[in-house]
C-alpha cells in the first residue's frame, strides 16, 4: 500500500478504541493503554459500563485526566426495534433511552443504535419497515428530550438483519429528521461489494467502525481477515474527518487484539505510535 497519499506526515487519523477491546478490565486501565497507543479516544459500551458497573462521575474524571475524547455505543444485546412483538419492541424502546440518557451525562452528541431487524427469518420483511419507520418516531423524540443524535449503524448481512445495505438504510432516513445519522462498519460489508463505495453511498455518516472479516467470522484484527483494505477505501475513510474506532471483543489480559490493530496501522503508516508496549 502507498501510504503516503493517505497520510500527510505528522497526521494522525482521528482513531478510538472501543471499550470492548478491553473487556474485564477497569475504565482507567482502558484509559491508559489507549493513551499510551497515541488514539484520540474511547467508544464506552453500555452493555459493558452496566456490566461492570462504571461510575459515570468516574469516567468523567478519567476522560478529562487522559486527554481523551468519547463516543457511545447503545445497548444493543437482546434487543429488536421493530419486534413484532410490541412488549419486546417497547422495552428495547426503554432500554435505548436509558442508552440516550447515560450519552446526555456524559455530554456525548450522537449515539450508535442498531436498528430493528425480522422477528422470523424472511417473514413479514415491509411490516417490520413499517414498524421502524414509527420506532424512528419515537427514537426522534427521544434525541430531542436529551439533545443526543441517534445514528443507525449499517449492519452485517446476518439471517435477520435488514439493514445491511447503504441504498437500505438510506430509504430509511428518508424518512428521519436532522437528529438521524448513520454509523459505517467496514466489517459488516459483503465480500463481493466494494466497501469504499458503500461509505460513499451511506448518507449522514458521522462514525466509522472498522475490524477485519473472514468469510465465518466477523470482527477479527486489521490486516488478520479477507477484506479489501485497499487505498481508496482509507482515503474515502480520512476525508470524512469522522471518529474511527477501532472494534472487536477481547476479553484477555494481553489486549492483543487491540495491538494487532495497531500493527497494521503502523505498517501501513496511518498512525505514529507513541509509548506503545
Amino acid at each position: 500500500m502507498d501510504s503516503s497519499i493517505i497520510r500527510k506526515e505528522g497526521a494522525a487519523m482521528n482513531l478510538f478504541a472501543s471499550s470492548t477491546l478491553f473487556w474485564g478490565h477497569s475504565f482507567e486501565h482502558i484509559c491508559k493503554v489507549v493513551k499510551s497507543g497515541n488514539l484520540k479516544g474511547i467508544e464506552i459500551w453500555v452493555e459493558q459500563l452496566q456490566f461492570q458497573d462504571w461510575s459515570l462521575k468516574e469516567i468523567q474524571r478519567l476522560l478529562q485526566a487522559y486527554h481523551l475524547q468519547v463516543t457511545i455505543h447503545a445497548n444493543s444485546w437482546d434487543l429488536n426495534l421493530c419486534s413484532l412483538n410490541s412488549g419486546i419492541r417497547n422495552q428495547s424502546i426503554r432500554e435505548i433511552e436509558k442508552s440516550i440518557s447515560i450519552a446526555n451525562k456524559l455530554c456525548i452528541p450522537s449515539i450508535t443504535v442498531h436498528p430493528g431487524k425480522l422477528t422470523v427469518y424472511s417473514r413479514w420483511e415491509q411490516n417490520h419497515r413499517n414498524i421502524m419507520r414509527h420506532t424512528l418516531d419515537e427514537l426522534s423524540s427521544l434525541a430531542d428530550k436529551y439533545d443526543v443524535n441517534i445514528s443507525l449503524e449499517l449492519m452485517e448481512p446476518a439471517s435477520k438483519e435488514i439493514y445491511c445495505e447503504a441504498r437500505k438504510m438510506n430509504e430509511l432516513l428518508a424518512f428521519t429528521n436532522d437528529c438521524i445519522y448513520t454509523t459505517f462498519d467496514i466489517a459488516h460489508i459483503p465480500f463481493h461489494f466494494s466497501i469504499a463505495d458503500e461509505l460513499k453511498t451511506l448518507e449522514k455518516v458521522d462514525k466509522i467502525h472498522v475490524s477485519d472479516s473472514t468469510k465465518t467470522t466477523y470482527h477479527v484484527p486489521l490486516g488478520k481477515g479477507e477484506l479489501q483494505l485497499d487505498c481508496s477505501l482509507w482515503e474515502t475513510i480520512d476525508s470524512l474527518k469522522v471518529p474511527v474506532v477501532l472494534e472487536g471483543l477481547d476479553t484477555s489480559k494481553n489486549h492483543v487484539f487491540f495491538y494487532d490493530h495497531l500493527e497494521y496501522f503502523q505498517t501501513n503508516s496511518l498512525l505514529q505510535l507513541k509509548g506503545v508496549t
